[in-house]
């Protein structure tokens, strides 16, 4: 909760500071704010400016993690700028339904948001850095250390871990524990057996203290589920969920969508493929067979990256310097424009936009064997990006990377929304652009 408070008062102080960096530009350009002014630019500016606050979401600036004030930040900051001017001169230039050209506007505005934005930017990033809840954690296991490292390392999340206790039947009571750290918040593994201080938890409520357990601890601040503390029936019950209107939505304007970005992207596919087909041997799309809904089989298609046959032997995981990719393959995997051909899954109903990234048949029988819930992942259509995707790289390690890529697909699958899937989009943009997450 506290994550997204300060996110949501970030989002309100960047729009702030956008408006009022426009009421100084139009202050110092014409010395006075009048009706003709405001309409002129007032409705201009708004688009402008709802397009910057995606662009500072595609580029990390409202990732809690990132807003420390260092050279990173600074970066991401400047990027964010750079890229929110650029779109602005080609909003006001290219499309004429502005009717203005604020050459000089823009200019200065550009400046005074950089002075009013960055300051106002600095100035939450020393405010958030002040610790607002004091933390005891109570458990043991994978993921409360999990919790307890991530809040060590990152105090502008707004926890501080005054005590990690992993064996609290033996020593400690709740009112022990209220007494002796004063704490504002008590996170509890799910896995805990102490029958006696759970039951003291009712009694210290009037208290103030915020119980939490560390399954929805772990949610909130790493955004993907902790497979190893799931209850297999609390998580059927919440993946289960029906989510009719959303899923009848993207079933049928999916398709549509798809057809006109197929269209719009036409020329691009067209380079790539040509691009491929004379610079080695082999088809320019490759398809392979992937488990989708259901573990429905389909072919998948993409732009061949590697050499032809590279697969005669048998299906094998792409490894780091694989010598079968080649040289347009490995820019092609690098800028992620391989995966441009799955527009035409996504139009044939195989595949969504965004979902579970869907995965060879082959090794599904050995990833049930090896991790929980996996089949759980094929109750929702796969997507051509996802979750997952957008927040963990893979280490080329089958089974630990699909068990952390699981815990955010599980994460997506609950969670799933139309906003969900805008802000999956926005990351990948980020991806796409600057091949980080």
């Amino acid at each position: 909760m506290i994550v997204k408070i300060k996110q949501t008062l970030l989002a309100i102080g960047d729009i702030a500071a956008l408006y009022l960096s426009l009421i100084v530009t139009l202050l110092i350009r014409y010395g006075v704010i009048n009706d003709e002014y405001v309409h002129a630019h007032l409705g201009p500016f708004s688009i402008i400016f709802i397009l910057w606050i995606a662009i500072f979401y595609i580029v990390g600036l409202y990732e809690i993690r990132n807003l420390r004030t260092t050279f990173s930040f600074i970066r991401k900051f400047g990027i964010g700028i750079f890229a929110g001017g650029i779109s602005s001169i080609v909003l006001f230039y290219i499309i004429p339904y502005f009717h203005i050209s604020p050459k000089t506007n823009l200019a200065l505005f550009f400046v005074i948001f950089i002075v009013i934005g960055g300051a106002w930017r600095l100035l939450f990033n020393r405010t958030i850095r002040v610790p607002q809840r004091r933390v005891v954690l109570i458990g043991d296991g994978k993921e409360m250390d999990e919790l307890k490292t991530h809040m060590q390392e990152n105090p502008q999340i707004g926890y501080h871990v005054i005590q990690h206790i992993t064996t609290p039947q033996k020593t400690h009571t709740i009112q022990e524990l209220r007494e002796n750290y004063h704490p504002d918040t008590i996170i509890i593994s799910e896995t805990l057996h102490a029958p006696t201080l759970i039951k003291e938890l009712s009694q210290e409520l009037a208290h103030g203290i915020e119980i939490t357990d560390s399954t929805t601890a772990y949610q909130i601040i790493f955004k993907k589920l902790p497979l190893s503390q799931m209850q297999e029936l609390w998580l059927i019950a919440r993946l289960s969920r029906p989510k009719r209107v959303y899923e009848t939505i993207k079933h049928v304007y999916e398709p549509i969508f798809a057809l006109l970005l197929c269209i719009a992207l036409s020329p691009l596919l067209i380079l790539i493929y040509l691009l491929v087909i004379s610079t080695s041997r082999g088809p320019g799309i490759y398809k392979q067979i992937r488990a989708g809904k259901g573990e429905h089989l389909f072919w998948i298609y993409k732009f061949r990256t590697m050499i032809a046959h590279a697969e005669k032997n048998g299906a094998v995981f792409a490894q780091h310097h694989d010598e079968r990719i080649t040289t347009v393959g490995k820019w092609l995997r690098f800028s992620h424009l391989d995966e441009l051909p799955q527009i035409f899954n996504v139009i044939r109903g195989d595949i969504s936009f965004v979902g579970p990234r869907p995965e060879r048949p082959e090794f599904i029988t050995q990833l049930k064997k090896e991790i929980p819930y996996y089949e759980l992942r094929h109750i929702v259509h796969p997507g051509i990006t996802g979750w997952a995707q957008v927040n963990y790289r893979a280490n080329v390690d089958l089974i630990e990377d699909t068990y952390h890529k699981l815990q955010y697909d599980m994460f997506y699958i609950q969670e799933r929304s139309f906003i969900f899937d805008i802000l999956t989009i926005l990351k990948t943009i980020k991806m796409f652009l600057f091949n980080y997450r």
